[in-house]
């Protein structure tokens, strides 16, 4: 499995706020085409899937420890499984 943006260690800005916005855009938005969600306007959806990371992001804590916790479940801290969690959530309501 390949390192996302966030875990490579040569990067300067991995742990900038708007480099983990990206990334979380990029898996929504991927996770969204997986399952070929559209509404027909593709800046509709953009904007969408933008507002959905906002929202993912703010909900991420990181704990005394280091650890992050991540919205959905109690004691999420896989980001992968968060984020997909969070997602289908969203892309059924």
């Amino acid at each position: 499995m390949s390192k996302s943006i966030t875990e490579s260690p040569s990067d300067p800005f991995r742990d900038a706020p708007d480099t983990r916005l990206l990334e979380t855009v990029a898996d929504i938005a991927w996770l969204a085409g997986r399952v070929r969600h559209h509404s027909g306007d593709s800046r509709e959806d953009v904007q969408t899937y933008v507002s959905w990371a906002r929202e993912f992001e703010a909900g991420r804590t990181v704990l005394p420890d280091g650890t992050e916790q991540y919205p959905g479940e109690p004691g999420q801290q896989e980001y992968l499984s968060a984020i997909e969690t969070f997602t289908t959530a969203k892309l059924n309501t």
